[in-house]
């Protein structure tokens, strides 16, 4: 669970970063707008790399095919009366915790690592498309 934390709150701030970036990028010259696009590539790949990377021993609560199969039971209590020894666990659902797919392309953050946010070529366009961006990203941060 430690480490589900750690990734899920590292990629809380690289989406932070994504969306100051954006804001940055909004009428800045087509110069800047592509080193800003290319600064947005290489974070969404830390984001990737954050959840790819939640592994404990042999479970990933962040990137996981969302199936029943793929649920945890994460042990919460060991008791013990006299000789006989029982466990209780909490029960976490694939599903409920998948911030990625095992594809890479669905979950939370899916679709904010596929998207080509803004094409500098054009300030118009990329302008526009910023902004749709920017509603992207706060739908992807929650808020």
């Amino acid at each position: 669970v430690d480490t589900a934390y750690t990734a899920i709150n590292d990629v809380k701030d690289q989406v932070d970063l994504i969306k100051s970036k954006l804001v940055t990028a909004r009428g800045a010259s087509q110069e800047d707008q592509q080193k800003i696009a290319t600064e947005i590539n290489a974070i969404q790949a830390q984001i990737k790399s954050s959840v790819t990377n939640a592994n404990f021993a042999g479970s990933n609560l962040l990137q996981n095919d969302g199936l029943a199969a793929s649920d945890l039971k994460i042990v919460a209590s060991y008791n013990r009366t006299g000789a006989t020894v029982t466990i209780d666990t909490i029960d976490v659902k694939a599903a409920d915790t998948q911030v990625l797919d095992v594809a890479g392309t669905g979950g939370i953050v899916g679709g904010l690592l596929a998207t080509a946010f803004f094409d500098p070529s054009s300030a118009a366009v990329a302008d526009t498309a910023i902004d749709t961006a920017l509603g992207s990203v706060e739908t992807a941060h929650g808020k």
